[in-house]
């Protein structure tokens, strides 16, 4: 159990995102979070400047970070690079890892399309206990030529059918994005044995990868596109402004006005194809997610293509999804390995708590989670990293590589190196 300082319980929501950028559903989100689960206070696990489908993210994470502080999270800490941009199950098992080791946490709240805990918990404990008939299903599906989750969704669908489970309808849950995180945050949540209690609040407003700006919600993906020049319905800034909370419209304002945003896939286009067309297969094969023939595959599509985007339609099949495919490009950008991947998995995931920022009451909290968490905070990375252990040092090295390498996507702004060892966490009072 948690106490505040005053010895009174506490109930401490927590919320995995991206806020890629905070808007007004995410806003919804959490007030939803709170008030379901009368907590007192929010920490939020969050994906740094290289997110979980290989993409830069908008803003850095600390205007990112200043945004969700502003709108009501206590405290938030960054997930690592080595989880923060992987396939789903990773990525989930890494960010509940992180709140569920801060020892305070006592709820875990995320969006679904479904709505139904019920329902998404039944489809995790399949998943996680692979009965034979499913796992049949899911080899011969691969062995066709499908996506895994493709083929996953698909060997759900015939396992229910075939043991006559009820709820057929079960299977259709693996079709959208966040049922599927969903699902992964409740196997990851057994699979630590955690007593984390799980909550779902049902998504509303446009799907996910929606690039309508009109309407009382945008998803993100609209307002990035919009930022980007994309053409959408009602795409110009002010558009955009209306469907974030005003907090957050001041900060990516400014963060404009600076030249550090907007940064898009394109920018990556030049660095990405630069590196490929240095890279021998040998290189390629040790990055993870990449299967024998796909890194000739990358590496010709690299010199024939003028873009990411064009490179990335060019390699993308049934088998390698898009997604798939702009994950390994930054693996391969920041220098994730298999050895890394595995060094990482035997130390037992993320190695720390990086604070990207808090409130005041945050920082309150902070003086409960020094003597609760099971891992080190880190505040500032030049001090940390004296006393850690070598896969705990390597997995913060990359977080520094990536934003090294972020900080040259910038419009129009100071691109030197360095930038977590000069960038405290944000503050909000």
């Amino acid at each position: 159990m948690q106490y505040s300082d005053r010895g009174e319980l506490m109930n401490i929501v927590g919320i995995v995102a991206e806020y890629n950028p905070f808007h007004c559903g995410h806003l919804h989100h959490l007030q939803e979070a709170k008030r379901q689960t009368n907590a007192s206070a929010a920490i939020s696990v969050m994906g740094g400047n290289f997110l979980q489908r290989g993409e830069p993210a908008l803003l850095n994470k600390w205007a990112r970070a200043r945004m969700a502080l502003a709108s009501g999270v206590d405290l938030v800490f960054e997930l690592p690079f080595a989880y923060a941009t992987r396939s789903a199950n990773l990525f989930a098992l890494g960010a509940v890892a992180l709140l569920a080791r801060t020892g305070l946490v006592t709820h875990l709240v995320f969006g679904s399309e479904s709505g139904n805990l019920e329902e998404l918990q039944a489809v995790a404990d399949i998943l996680e206990e692979e009965p034979p008939f499913f796992s049949r299903c899911l080899r011969e599906e691969l062995e066709k030529g499908r996506g895994f989750a493709a083929a996953r969704a698909t060997a759900l669908r015939l396992y229910l059918k075939a043991e006559n489970r009820g709820r057929p309808h079960l299977g259709g849950l693996l079709s959208q994005p966040n049922n599927i995180l969903g699902i992964e945050y409740l196997r990851a949540l057994k699979r630590l044995e955690s007593r984390i209690q799980p909550v779902t609040i049902r998504r509303f407003g446009p799907a996910y990868h929606s690039n309508s700006l009109s309407g009382p919600q945008a998803s993100a993906s609209a307002i990035r596109a919009g930022l980007s020049g994309e053409p959408t319905p009602g795409n110009d800034l002010e558009g955009i402004r209306q469907m974030l909370p005003a907090s957050s419209w001041d900060i990516l304002r400014q963060e404009m006005e600076s030249g550090r945003a907007p940064v898009t896939e394109q920018s990556l286009s030049q660095i990405t194809l630069a590196i490929l067309r240095r890279t021998t297969p040998e290189a390629l094969r040790v990055t993870p997610d990449v299967e024998t023939g796909l890194e000739q595959r990358i590496i010709a599509s690299a010199r024939e293509t003028s873009t990411l985007a064009a490179l990335v339609d060019q390699v993308t099949t049934k088998r390698y999804p898009a997604s798939r495919i702009r994950r390994i490009l930054v693996y391969l950008l920041v220098g994730l390995t298999r050895d890394m991947d595995a060094s990482f998995h035997m130390a037992g995931g993320p190695q720390y708590l990086r604070l990207l920022g808090s409130s005041a009451g945050g920082r309150r909290i902070l003086r409960l989670l020094r003597q609760s968490a099971a891992l080190p905070v880190v505040h500032r990375p030049a001090v940390s990293r004296r006393q850690f252990s070598p896969a705990a040092d390597q997995m913060l090295a990359l977080d520094i590589l990536a934003t090294d390498l972020y900080v040259l996507l910038y419009p129009d702004h100071d691109r030197r190196a360095g930038l977590d060892f000069r960038q405290g966490p944000a503050r909000v009072e």
